[in-house]
């Protein structure tokens, strides 16, 4: 008896040190879970809302301010037709953003949020806040924090707000230089002249921007007539280096304002120095009166801009089904690789199994490359 009461409480105290470690070892693990996995929900959600008040909280016990957590979500895949899972990582700053919570951002951002930290998606609160919001407050927070801007041009010119492009125009003046925005926003408008070049080229052009080009671009059949018949110079170019002719081949009365312009003398096959025709800019538009027509003048089918495109990589990039036939019919190649190694045969393949999944215009553009 003697002898086994030591060990007794020996093996007593064993038994409560090994709870109180267990006790510590799940409390530590909670407050990690809480701080890795619980927070991070918390803190997007509570951004999410707009509610400062629950955001500053999270913050002052310990919320990660950039904390990503991972969450399973499911995307459809359209290329391989059925759903896959990828892992959702916004922050709670471009949550903020993208609701257009201003002075939830600016307590994030207080609290030393990096405004440029993306999601899975490239998106970014900047670009977040272009996209879904309007007005300058939350953007100028966003700017004066180190956000970069040239990601949401796209979103501001689609949205045709020129308040936004002229203060991310600014804001790239100040970090690059002068001049340096321009070939930023030339390589923006490279396919869709009509929803992005058009936007960039209306909200940011020059004062002393020739008006044939504006009347071009914006005017009607007849305003264009009118400006030719007063003398209006055809050769003139804007700073993207783009014609009349190239603005006239993607626009509004498209085939009239082309007739006109090479009446009056333009150049079918003028080229800017990114390489771009209007023929390139006619083929992604789907102006087949156009294509045609600058067809009939004899102009280069497979010339390339600085990425290698073609005329029929746009057309088929982009769904243009009567212009791919009229290309393909003016033996144009189908198998001329660009930057990226993709020919306009390999781009069919891949936008049929779009349009299966419903993802873009319902054109089937493939059955036309079977035999070439």
């Amino acid at each position: 008896m003697t002898e086994s009461a030591p060990l007794s409480r020996k093996r007593r105290a064993q038994a409560v040190g090994c709870l109180v470690v267990g006790l510590l070892t799940t409390y530590f693990v909670t407050t990690l879970a809480m701080r890795r996995v619980v927070q991070p929900i918390r803190l997007r959600a509570a951004a999410s809302a707009g509610d400062v008040d629950r955001v500053r909280r999270l913050l002052d016990a310990g919320a990660h301010v950039d904390g990503r957590l991972r969450l399973p979500a499911l995307e459809y895949d359209a290329f391989d037709d059925g759903w896959s899972v990828y892992l959702s990582d916004e922050t709670a700053l471009l949550y903020a953003a993208r609701h257009g919570h201003v002075e939830a951002v600016r307590t994030l951002l207080a609290a030393g949020a990096a405004p440029h930290v993306s999601s899975r998606e490239d998106e970014d609160p900047l670009d977040a806040a272009v996209e879904y919001r309007d007005g300058l407050g939350m953007i100028d927070l966003l700017l004066d924090a180190g956000a970069y801007p040239y990601p949401a041009v796209r979103s501001a010119a689609q949205k045709a707000d020129r308040d936004v492009v002229e203060r991310l125009n600014e804001a790239w003046q100040d970090e690059a230089g002068p001049g340096a925005d321009r070939d930023k926003l030339i390589a923006s408008a490279k396919f869709r002249p009509d929803a992005i070049g058009h936007a960039i080229a209306r909200l940011l052009s020059s004062p002393d921007e020739p008006e044939l080009l504006r009347v071009t671009r914006e005017g009607s059949a007849a305003e264009l007539r009118a400006a030719l018949a007063a003398g209006a110079d055809v050769r003139v170019l804007d700073w993207f280096e783009w014609s009349a002719l190239h603005w006239a081949a993607g626009a509004d009365e498209a085939l009239e304002k082309v007739d006109a312009l090479l009446a009056a003398g333009a150049d079918a096959a003028a080229v800017t120095k990114r390489g771009l025709t209007p023929l390139m800019m006619a083929a992604s538009n789907g102006r087949a009166g156009v294509v045609r027509r600058l067809i009939e003048k004899g102009v280069e089918l497979d010339a390339v801009d600085d990425h290698g495109n073609t005329a029929l990589h746009g057309a088929v990039y982009w769904s243009r089904a009567e212009v791919v036939e009229l290309l393909l019919d003016a033996e144009a190649q189908p198998d001329l690789e660009n930057t990226w190694g993709h020919t306009p045969r390999g781009l069919a393949h891949e936008i049929r199994a779009a349009v299966l999944g419903g993802r873009l215009h319902g054109i089937d553009v493939t059955g036309r490359f079977k035999n070439r």
